[in-house]
């Protein structure tokens, strides 16, 4: 009996989960896929290269070009706003962090560059 009482509990659960995606329109639907992408790049874009970029640059365009897009009410127009507000801060950060790692890469160089020129000049006195 208590089998069956557990199997009957798992059985609703499907059910109500079942009727709630039902139940959710094509714009609903929309947000989530724009949320559960937003959400993918916020916890891998650290690790992203430049093709993953181009990669997400693609698949956020993708979305915004999509039919549901056009027809969100003022309060999902208002969650899809943050969503790409977020995604954007997101591909701001990233390239703060690759221009910081340039701008490294160039004061080291051109500490190189004035060593050999200094190292050279000592050399011919």
């Amino acid at each position: 009996m208590n089998i069956k009482l557990k199997l009957i509990f798992v059985g609703l659960i499907f059910m109500v989960g079942a009727c709630k995606s039902m139940r959710e329109t094509p714009q609903q639907q929309y947000i989530e896929t724009m949320d559960g992408f937003v959400d993918k790049v916020s916890d891998n874009y650290k690790n992203y290269t430049e093709q993953d970029w181009q990669e997400a640059d693609s698949t956020f365009s993708n979305l915004l070009n999509n039919e549901e897009s056009k027809q969100l009410s003022d309060s999902d127009r208002t969650h899809l706003n943050a969503a790409i507000a977020k995604y954007e801060s997101l591909k701001i950060k990233q390239g703060i962090k690759s221009f910081k790692q340039t701008l490294k890469d160039g004061i080291e160089i051109s500490k190189g560059i004035i060593d050999n020129l200094l190292s050279d000049s000592t050399d011919k006195n």
